[in-house]
């Protein structure tokens, strides 16, 4: 399901349909019991953060084909690296971000970067 889940870029999943029917457990519902890996993930080609398997402490986590399939429909951005240029007067900086979601890139016509200072004012602003 995972997989299918990927390839037609979902965005969303809804537990209203197929969670129970006749008082008995359906896909929804089982998948909370079926453990999932990184090795797993990797081997169906899925996206994943490997931080998604950390708790806040950084300690491994379990987690179930349930989570995935709650946690990844749509877009789940990560930073993937920051580099910047900074003098007296101005900041200059670019950022590139990671798609791990299972929704596929659509156009942007307009996104802005904001930078705050510790006090949580703008510093900088960049489309």
């Amino acid at each position: 399901m995972a997989q299918r889940l990927a390839v037609d870029h979902f965005t969303s999943l809804s537990i209203a349909h197929n969670y129970k029917e006749d008082g008995k457990d359906y896909s929804l519902s089982s998948w909370k019991r079926q453990l999932v890996t990184p090795t797993l993930l990797e081997q169906y080609k899925l996206p994943y953060q490997k931080s998604w398997f950390k708790d806040t402490n950084d300690n491994e986590i379990s987690r179930s084909w349930y989570e995935y399939i709650r946690d990844y429909p749509g877009y789940r951005l990560a930073v993937k690296d920051i580099s910047y240029q900074a003098d007296e007067k101005s900041i200059d900086y670019q950022v590139n971000l990671t798609n791990y979601g299972l929704a596929a890139p659509v156009l942007i016509n307009k996104a802005e970067l904001v930078l705050l200072n510790a006090s949580k004012k703008t510093v900088a602003t960049k489309e």
